[in-house]
């Protein structure tokens, strides 16, 4: 199997759906494993969902794969802008070229435009920065897991 053949047969079955494909993988070994995330959160049941209807289109006899589905997680850097807007509010972590990574909250989306708010020093020092970045500028953007 080759992943021009299966990328269009996968975005077909998330079509209709807030689901999206961000990307796939095949190894030498023909192990696929697909990663998709949607604008609402990604369940088990959406991941079953998707491993069924593909196995329809695909023959695990004939094709000889095992087939890996799941979501992006909830650690792993942004690949797309769609991913961003379920985001705005919460705090993300920018990763510039040629910068330092900075910490920012997510204000708000404009196309591409990045609106973010940086939060430099404590206390009395506390300054506030508001920038804007578009999306393609970053290297790297990645969620900030608190756990309470």
């Amino acid at each position: 199997m080759v992943k021009e053949e299966i990328i269009p047969v996968v975005e077909s079955l998330l079509e209709g759906t807030d689901k999206f494909l961000l990307s796939a993988h095949i190894s030498k070994a023909n192990v696929i494993d697909i990663f998709i995330d949607g604008d609402t959160a990604v369940s088990i049941e959406d991941c079953v969902a998707l491993t069924k209807a593909f196995e329809a289109k695909f023959d695990r006899d004939v094709e000889d794969y095992e087939l890996r589905v799941s979501s992006a997680g909830v650690d792993k850097e942004f690949k797309v802008l769609r991913q961003l807007p379920k985001f705005v509010g919460r705090e993300i972590e920018v990763y510039l070229r040629g910068e330092k990574p900075f910490k920012a909250t997510l204000l708000s989306l404009d196309g591409s435009t990045l609106h973010l708010e940086q939060v430099k020093g404590k206390g009395k020092k506390q300054e506030v920065i508001i920038k804007e970045i578009d999306f393609d500028e970053a290297e790297k953007i990645k969620p900030l897991v608190k756990f309470k």
